[in-house]
């Protein structure tokens, strides 16, 4: 079959190479899919460039194992192996593993979900990463529930552009801001393709305050490393809630592996980026963000990391690695 292999880190121009390799076979447990799109995201650029630099030996490791790289992908059932029960040949599905730029991957059952017949086999392939912290965010620390009022801010983000879909499906009364105004009609089009009311606005949390608006969840993920004054910003999002609401807000270190990965990796070697995009010196520490929080008169209950593990391909919420991207959890006090 043919697939995307890599031999060597560096950039994907310079790296990756179109070649034929054996067709892999399903296995006890395993689900063998012919793959119809694939989406790339930041754990398939770690081991393409092989930053943060100290991973290289163990990347290196894992490539030798498997030469194909992807994480993100939809496609069709060719072949289940035994003990699988969930999938039959023909079913369509999306998940997340890795091998998937190739014409057929194998992958875990648990790895696998049925595809929506409302999405293309395109759509369902960039879901993976983006929508799963969204729905983390909302359903395991936010508890969403119907009738409530949800702010999501950076609405037109990867992160943002999934979670206000989410609210929505969970019964949530939902608006998404965003100051990026010329990204807001890309979210627009996409929620009314989607059969979504979402009330969109070109704003800020500051104007929102103002204004008078309250929630009872706001949602910050990755936007407070680009404003002017996080405690300001920190502030309004206080007073947008209401007494005893939930604030949820996701960030980046400020250490030398961010460093490498978001603005090195992100922005100078996969280009995924303008330069720029990213003040390194706005990155804010843990302990910074829960002074900031405090300063912002909220009681922080809970500080989680991102953290991607190259041996078992999954992301997953640490309580201890808050090397790089991290969230924290606050209350606005009853």
């Amino acid at each position: 079959m043919r697939a995307i292999i890599h031999t060597k880190f560096g950039s994907p121009r310079d790296v990756l190479k179109l070649a034929e390799v054996d067709k892999p076979s399903a296995g006890n447990g395993e689900v063998l899919v012919k793959v119809h799109a694939a989406s790339i995201h930041i754990g398939d650029y770690y081991m393409i460039a092989g930053v943060p630099y100290v991973m290289r030996p163990m990347f290196s490791a894992l490539r030798a194992k498997n030469r194909v790289p992807g994480t993100d992908v939809a496609g069709t059932v060719e072949d289940v192996g035994h003990e699988v029960t969930q999938f039959r040949p023909g079913d369509e599905v999306f998940g997340s593993y890795k091998g998937a730029f190739a014409e057929f991957a194998c992958f875990p059952e648990g790895a696998l979900a049925s595809k929506p017949g409302i999405l293309s086999f395109e759509q369902a392939s960039t879901v993976g990463v983006s929508a799963l912290t969204a729905l983390q965010a909302l359903r395991d620390h936010g508890k969403v529930q119907p009738g409530q009022k949800v702010l999501i801010t950076g609405a037109s983000g990867g992160v943002g552009t999934f979670a206000v879909q989410i609210a929505k499906a969970m019964g949530a009364d939902v608006t998404g801001a965003d100051a990026a105004e010329g990204n807001l009609p890309v979210a627009q089009i996409h929620a009314k393709q989607s059969g979504l009311d979402i009330d969109y606005r070109h704003t800020t949390a500051e104007a929102l305050a103002d204004a008078g608006e309250r929630f009872d969840v706001v949602l910050n993920m990755e936007v407070i490393e680009h404003v002017a004054d996080p405690l300001s910003f920190l502030t309004a999002c206080q007073t947008l809630l209401k007494p005893g609401g939930l604030h949820i807000c996701s960030t980046i270190n400020r250490n030398p592996k961010s460093y490498a990965v978001a603005i090195v990796g992100a922005e100078v070697v996969m280009r995924w980026l303008p330069r720029g995009t990213h003040d390194w010196a706005k990155f804010i520490t843990p302990d910074e963000l829960f002074d900031l929080l405090r300063q912002a008169a909220f009681d922080p209950v809970d500080r989680k990391g991102f953290t991607f593990n190259p041996i078992t391909w999954a992301w997953s919420l640490s309580d201890r690695d808050l090397s790089v991207n991290y969230v924290t959890a606050s209350l606005k006090p009853v």
